[in-house]
């Protein structure tokens, strides 16, 4: 078996012209630039968290919740979904 080349790899940010922006990256430049900080705010730039009660059926959430040691209510899913809806960018 031969050994494997290595390859040359060069990040995209050290790349010259390559301009680094994301949401994520701007959001807090913009803010700040209008003399804000994000750190004021409690936002969810995916609704990853609410797209969880969706997925998994009330057992599977309940078995989920139990491993990770945080309890699960019928309220927990409303509770939740009410939570982020109102602090995710859609």
């Amino acid at each position: 078996m031969r050994p494997r080349a290595r390859s040359r790899t060069c990040s995209r940010a050290s790349r010259p012209g390559w301009r680094r922006s994301s949401a994520r990256s701007t959001a807090p430049r913009i803010l700040r630039s209008e003399g804000d900080d994000p750190n004021r705010y409690k936002l969810a730039k995916q609704a990853d968290t609410v797209l969880l009660f969706f997925l998994f059926s009330e057992e599977e959430l309940r078995e989920i919740f139990d491993r990770l040691g945080y309890e699960y209510t019928p309220e927990t899913a409303r509770r939740t979904i009410v939570y982020y809806d109102k602090r995710t960018s859609h």
